[in-house]
């Protein structure tokens, strides 16, 4: 499941070798860039107003896209999709586009692709009805990210499942293995000395205690 509303750490593991087969997506990307770009090009043409919308598009996506890359500076906040509206209508813009200027039946296969994506935020929609459904949701599918598992451990807590809390709240310490994160810890060791574990509560309070506190934020 690649829908989630956190991709924080560690949602999507670091590249750390020119091995890892992911770092063929951004080359794709570059490719696809450039092969558009020479296609808006191509079909450029100085009588005909229609023909500027690809490269339109193209520069839409560029203007709108380079200045939050942090390639010309730091922008001090993650890419997501708040930021990648403007440039995803330059680039739906260009490849429209160029399809109709190529082949005037496109419209059926755009027509299925509008439907599909139709139906998948039809399924998804669903998820957003409110704070634990979308937290349930993602906090079942994307186990990798701390703040998901932090979060999905606290609406168990809420409906005092207290034995599912701890485990989730385990399960986002071990994601960190600095133990940064102070409410984890907090939380879990508040879990354990409500059990009677004492010993393991103590533990986990101490770390608590010397560790940062936490970004993760949730109504409790």
């Amino acid at each position: 499941n690649f829908l989630s509303y956190d991709y924080s750490y560690d949602a999507i593991p670091l590249v750390l070798d020119a091995a890892d087969c992911r770092l063929m997506l951004p080359l794709a990307s570059y490719l696809g860039f450039c092969i558009l770009l020479v296609l808006s090009l191509s079909v450029l043409n100085p009588r005909k107003a229609a023909s500027e919308a690809p490269i339109i598009g193209m520069a839409i996506l560029l203007l709108s896209f380079v200045p939050m890359s942090n390639v010309l500076f730091p922008v001090g906040t993650m890419i997501g999709e708040r930021l990648l509206y403007i440039p995803s209508a330059g680039l739906l813009l260009t490849v429209v586009s160029l399809f109709f200027s190529w082949w005037r039946r496109g419209a059926f296969l755009l027509w299925i692709a509008c439907s599909l994506g139709i139906w998948r935020c039809a399924l998804r929609v669903p998820e957003w009805k409110n704070s634990t459904s979308i937290t349930t949701a993602d906090g079942l599918t994307q186990r990798n990210s701390a703040r998901v598992q932090f979060n999905l451990a606290n609406v168990y807590l809420q409906a005092k499942k207290y034995d599912l809390a701890l485990e989730t709240y385990q399960r986002s310490i071990n994601i960190d293995p600095t133990d940064h994160d102070a409410l984890p810890l907090y939380h879990a060791g508040q879990i354990l000395f409500f059990k009677g574990q004492h010993e393991d509560a103590a533990r986990y309070l101490e770390k608590a205690v010397n560790g940062f506190f936490s970004p993760l934020t949730i109504q409790e």
